[in-house]
Order: C-alpha cells, then structure tokens, then sequence
C-alpha cells in the first residue's frame, strides 16, 4: 500500500490504522476524523482552504496552524517541491499508536526539499504541560542548504526531539549536512519508542566553532529509550575534508549513544565511512546483523549485557590524518558481553600495532567472543578483560607474519580466561602472545589449557569478495538515492552482507 494512498472516511478506526505493508514500509489509513492538510510551494496559495490536493496552501506555517493536537491530522508537502525554512517547531500529537499524526507527501516526483539553513529542518519544543507524542514523519528530504561548518550552531539539526514524547516514527528520509543529522535529547522522561527505518543520513559536519564542535549521524541523549534504527544507511557523518577545520575527529561518529540509554536495538543498517565510530555505543544494546565498511572503528562499546550478532564489518581503516584505527570491535567497559557469529575482514591500516579484529579492553568482565570469523586482519583478538572472558569456537585467519593472531594481554589463568575450540590459520610458528611472550600453539595450549585448538588454514568460497562488485563509489551512491519509490533490496544490508558471508562458507 502506497504510502500517498488517502481512504474515504468510514468507521472510526481504532485498529490497525498503521501496519507494515508486504514491502516493508509502514502503511496509514485516516480516522474518520483525520484532517488532511495539502502543501505546495508551486502551486499552493494560503488563501486557499488547504484540504484537498487541488487547494493546497503555501506555506507550511499556515498547514501547522490547521493540525489539532490529539487528532490524527495530516499534512502533506507535495513531491518535487522545494520549502524554505524548514518545518520548525512542532507541538501538537497524535491520538495513538495506530491514530498517528503524519508529516508526509503526496503526488509524483521525488521527495518534497526542506531547506532549513542553519536551524532545525524539525524540532519539538514548547508544548506546556504535555509530551509530544505519535507523531510519523515520512519520504521528506532534510538539507541544511546554507551551513558551511562555521555559521551554525546546536539548532542546526535535521530533527531534533527536545520535548519530551512517546511513539516517533521517521521513515524513508534523508537528512543531510547538518550538524547532528538527528538528534534525540528531550527534557523530562525523555523519548520511549523511537523508530527511524528506510532513511539516509548522510554528511553530518562542524568545526569546533559550532557547538560543542563534535558532529554525529544520529546522538541519542541520557534518558532515551527503546530506539530501533532499522534498515538505513548511515554514511560519511562526522567530517568534510573538503572543510577547514571539518576533518575527521575521534569525537564523531555515524551513531553516538551515550549513557543512560535503554532499549537500543540497531538492525539492519548500512553504516559506512565515520569520522571514527561507526557505532559508540554508551549504554546496553543489541547490534545485530548491519554492513559496516571503511571506518576506523567499527563498534565501540561500553554497554553492560550488550548482544553484537551476525554484523559483517569489512575495510577498516585509519582514523584520517593519523596512522591509527582499523579496529572492528571494542568493548571497553562493562559486563555480561555477547559477541558472536561475526564476520570482520580486510583492514586497510597503515598501522603496524594495535589493529586489532575483536578488542576487549581492561575490566571487562564476564564476555563471550565465539563463532565469529576474523579474516584478513592484523591482529584478529586482543584480550585484556578482567575475568570472567570466554572465547570459543571463532575462525582467525591471516596470511601474514606482523602480529600473532591471539593476544592475551594478562597471564594465562585458565580459571579467568576460557578458550576452546579455535581455529588458527596463520604463517607465523608462533601463533599466538601471552603476557607479551609470542607462544607455539602447543605452548598456548599448555597454558591456557584450550580444547580443540587447530592450527589451520582454511580455505573459503571466495573470501575477497567486496561491497558493489568492485566498485564501492558506485554502490554508495546508489544506495544514497534510494527511496521509497525506487527502492532496490539488492542494496540493502542484509542482501550485501549475506553476499559477503557466503563467501566464507568453507570450501
């Protein structure tokens, strides 16, 4: 069901009023009560009444004014049209769940342009003496047409919740070249529920004049609770090169989680190129099943109870300017830690130490590293946790000698650290490091005490393949333009990343 598709009013409905259609995009129906708002810049007039698409008005300003808070109203921008301004303050909300209040388009075309200089593209404020709540925002384009790195400020964000709010769904969007693209950190008990599915976020930057000087794809603030970021592409936030003062930092990221979050789950996604991170992740999550590719760092963690599966992270490569990075996964603080059946291949560092596949930093307690394959990569796992660290059952697999595949940074104490059932392919006779002594296996297993080790090389299906055949701009670039209406799920994580993966089944 298209997402511009407008019902004659019926029965009142309660139920189901939004659904997910068989393509994987959410579907609406109106209430009975429903107000339909019409807004084009082209053809709209506000002296117009604004509620047929063959009335529409002309600025967005004037269609806010016609949406009731608790009803679910609509108003729509019409495709191909260019708004200045942005949407702005937004204060009014949706009766429910399944009566949401929507911001969308209608007509043919691509997605209405809201060019909103250095201020928010959408923001929630002012709402006195209520939360904003069950408000869907879908297929609009948010650029920050004036902004040159310098000249904004924190307000320059995409959409940025600052009012506290249940039930948020952003939804085939692209957001681009502000500051922070999104930005979740509303007041009191912040935001629960919080969905962006389908979109593109693309090109965040700053200098340290604007702001706080860091610049994230998405923040999500202290208080938030149970985001899904699901199936978008995240690419390129954090820095321009082609900006003075804008180059990459160790600050930014393509998602930045900070502490006192609850109920993160990010699924899905395409997360490509970060200044640093492509994930900083604060606070306990389930990171499961998303393409990672050329960041420096492609999961950095500190979330206790924590679950990264199924991830496939390719390319990693320096932090820009610096000979440092390539580092798949990290987990620096924290407990009760599961990180399984990943694939981590093919780093691009210029680095010859700390390049590592898997790093689990000091007092870390209690993590579970197994069924994961390293390939491809300096060093494949560094361990230096506390106790309590099992790794077991993963295929790490290099072809040369610089590091040894396996470093226990701590004496091996088989009561502390657990290993079983490893599989180690690499040149070097001295396979793996304990305490800074480079060990045989058979001197590995003497102190650690595994089980089922194996030295050996094993031979894949294909395990050079890449992302977009070859050609990486050309598939970035692809999935940069997809929308709802040209939507292709050959570019989507999980085609790409089950592709990659079948080149790792043994031969």
């Amino acid at each position: 069901m298209s997402l511009d598709c407008l019902f004659q009013p019926l029965e009142r409905r309660r139920f189901l009023s939004v659904s997910l259609s068989s393509r994987g995009w959410t579907s609406f129906a109106q209430s009975s009560d429903s107000r339909v708002v019409y807004v084009s810049s082209t053809s709209g007039s506000d002296s117009n009444s604004g509620l047929s698409s063959s009335a529409p008005l002309k600025t967005i300003g004037k269609a806010k004014s016609l949406i009731r808070d608790g009803r679910p109203d609509w108003m729509l921008l019409k495709r191909g049209d260019t708004f200045s301004g942005g949407i702005g303050p937004w204060k009014t909300s949706g009766r429910s769940s399944q009566e949401m209040q929507r911001i969308g388009n209608y007509g043919s075309g691509n997605r209405p342009i809201l060019k909103s200089g250095t201020k928010e593209g959408f923001v929630t404020f002012g709402a006195t003496g209520h939360s904003i709540d069950n408000v869907a925002i879908t297929g609009l384009s948010f650029i920050a047409d004036t902004y040159n790195g310098r000249n904004g400020s924190f307000s320059t964000t995409g959409i940025r919740l600052t009012r506290q709010g249940t039930n948020w769904l952003v939804e085939d969007c692209c957001i681009q070249g502000y500051k922070d693209n999104i930005t979740l950190d509303a007041d009191g008990s912040g935001i629960n529920h919080f969905t962006l599915r389908r979109c593109q976020i693309l090109n965040a930057f700053a200098t340290s004049s604007v702001g706080n000087g860091h610049a994230q794809g998405i923040y999500i603030a202290n208080g938030t609770k149970n985001t899904t970021l699901q199936e978008n592409l995240f690419d390129h936030n954090g820095w321009n090169s082609g900006v003075s003062g804008a180059g990459a930092t160790m600050f930014n990221h393509d998602i930045y989680v900070n502490t006192g979050v609850s109920g993160t789950v990010i699924d899905g996604n395409t997360i490509s190129r970060a200044s640093l991170c492509g994930i900083t992740m604060r606070s306990s999550a389930v990171i499961k099943n998303n393409l990672i590719t050329r960041c420096p760092v492609g999961i950095k963690i500190g979330g206790s109870g924590s679950t990264i599966s199924g991830n496939v992270i390719l390319d990693g490569t320096d932090l820009a300017g610096t000979s440092g990075g390539a580092t798949g996964i990290e987990i620096t603080s924290g407990s009760g830690y599961t990180v399984s059946s990943n694939i981590i291949a093919h780093e691009q560092s210029g680095a010859k130490y700390h390049v590592t596949g898997i790093r689990i930093d000091g007092g870390v307690k209690n993590a579970t590293v197994s069924g994961n394959v390293i390939y491809d990569w300096q060093q494949s796992i560094n361990n230096g946790g506390s106790s309590g660290i099992t790794i077991k059952n993963n295929q790490l697999q290099n072809h040369d000698t610089i590091a040894p595949l396996l470093d226990q940074v701590a004496a091996a104490n088989p009561n502390v650290f657990h290993y079983s059932g490893n599989i180690y392919g690499t040149p070097r006779s001295k396979v793996n490091r304990i305490n800074n002594s480079d060990k045989t296996l058979s001197a590995w297993i003497s102190a650690t005490h595994e089980t089922g080790a194996k030295a050996q090389t094993i031979r894949y299906v294909s395990p050079n393949r890449t992302v977009g055949s070859g050609s990486f701009d050309a598939w970035i670039n692809s999935l940069r333009s997809q929308s709802q209406s040209n939507w292709q799920s050959a570019f989507s994580a999980a085609t790409v990343a089950g592709y990659i993966r079948g080149g790792f089944a043994i031969a």
